[in-house]
Parts: structure tokens; sequence; C-alpha cells
């Protein structure tokens, strides 16, 4: 099945007052906005904003669909639900940091982080998701000249990815980043977005 998920619809009784909420809570501006609504474009996913009263649709709250944002660490994502009204206490399931909070309109949201020692030790937070792998064209052109890529190569990221799942890469997590060594290149990887941010030549 070829098929992906990239973005989704929140409903809103206030257009301002949720754009405001999110605002705050990303810490990025609204795109696009309309008496409609409006929507924020995380690392490629679009979070949108729905202001169905002026299509005088009918909507009922609650938690049966539930976004989830994940954080690069716990530390992160206490920050972020502090001081608002939680439904679901911060709770340690499997390899995760999980909490549910109530937004401005009464949307139910779930963050989560991923704890750290696992991170560490488990590369496989980054290869399970090398299908979200991705980067801006000025990230690709930059990527091109450092390693003085080839017109040949005509896809980057799938070059990169090539690197990334060789047996012969070295990966680990460092902070906010993933990075990837293999034959005197580095490559860094967002560990939240999973962006290309750059590569380099000469990292042993």
């Amino acid at each position: 099945m070829n098929c992906s998920i990239d973005s989704l619809y929140i409903c809103v009784d206030d257009l301002e007052r949720a754009i405001a909420f999110y605002e705050d809570f990303f810490e990025i501006k609204a795109k696009d906005k309309t008496k409609l609504g409006a929507h924020f474009d995380l690392g490629g996913f679009r979070f949108h904003l729905f202001a169905y009263r002026e299509v005088h649709e009918n909507h009922v709250y609650g938690s049966n669909c539930l976004p989830s944002v994940r954080f690069e660490n716990v530390e992160t994502l206490k920050k972020k639900i502090s001081g608002k009204e939680i439904c679901f206490p911060l709770t340690k399931i499997g390899k995760n940091w999980v909490a549910e909070f109530v937004d401005s309109e009464g949307n139910h949201i779930e963050v989560y982080a991923r704890i750290q020692e696992d991170w560490k030790e488990d590369k496989s937070g980054l290869l399970e998701n090398l299908d979200r792998l991705h980067s801006t064209d000025m990230g690709l052109e930059r990527i091109r000249k450092n390693l003085s890529l080839s017109d040949d190569t005509k896809d980057v990221v799938a070059w990169c990815r090539e690197q990334i799942e060789s047996k012969d890469a070295e990966i680990s997590r460092e902070g906010k980043n993933w990075y990837v060594r293999k034959d005197g290149i580095e490559i860094t990887v967002n560990a939240h977005s999973f962006t290309l941010i750059t590569a380099h030549k000469g990292k042993k």
C-alpha cells in the first residue's frame, strides 16, 4: 500500500484563541490564516485548526481522535505541559514518557518523549523511520556541495538513506540529533522531524 498521513484537522470554537494557544505551544507562527482556519507546519506535517462554526457544522469535543506530539526529551515535554489542564498524567509506557492535556478549545492532545537511555542504545529509532527522511532544497544543495556528489546522484535523500542503512554505518544519538558516520563522512539528522540537516567529509 502506497499511502501516508501528512496532516490532521482539529475543530476550534475561537480561532484567534486557538492560534495564540498553539503558537505558544509549538513556538512557531500559524500559516495561511483565513476565517475558516490556519495551520502549523511541523517538519512537513500540517496541523490544521478548523473554525467549524463558520460553515455551521456540528461538533462534539472529546478524545476519540488523539493527536500525538513528540518532544526530544522529557524535560522539554514537562515544560510544554506546565500550567495546562492534564487529563492523563505523565506516565512511563514502554520506551516512552506519555501524557495528555486539554487545549484551549477542549481537544485532548497527547505528548510523548522517548526515554533517553533507549534512544542512546537503540539506533532503530532512526532506522525504523527512514521513510520520514527529508530535507529542504537548501539543505539538499548544501549536502551535495559538502560531499561533492556528482550530478548522477539525482536523489540526495535516497543516497543518504542508503548510507544510513549500510551495515558499516556508525549511528549515535546526541541530544536532539542523530549522527551517522561512514567512510569518512558524517550525516546529521534531526531526531524529532527526521530532517537531513547537513553532511560533511572528514569526520572519523
